[in-house]
């Protein structure tokens, strides 16, 4: 990802994962823990340019 580019992703209603971490793969969630290195760990399997890890704050919330 480029240092200045911007991605957005609405994750719509949450439910069950509020405050968890999600490794997120060409914009879908593949997993969630309260453990953010586990996301981090995972997301060394998958293409760097198309995995984000991020933190659900609450139900609806979207990230960047």
């Amino acid at each position: 990802m480029e240092e200045n580019e911007t991605v957005f992703i609405d994750m719509g209603t949450v439910t069950g994962i509020a405050g968890h971490w999600v490794l997120v793969v060409q914009g879908k969630v593949i997993a969630s823990s309260e453990d953010a290195g586990e996301m981090f760990r995972l997301a060394e399997n998958y293409p760097e340019e198309d995995t984000y890890v991020t933190k659900i704050l609450y139900p609806g919330a979207s990230f960047y």
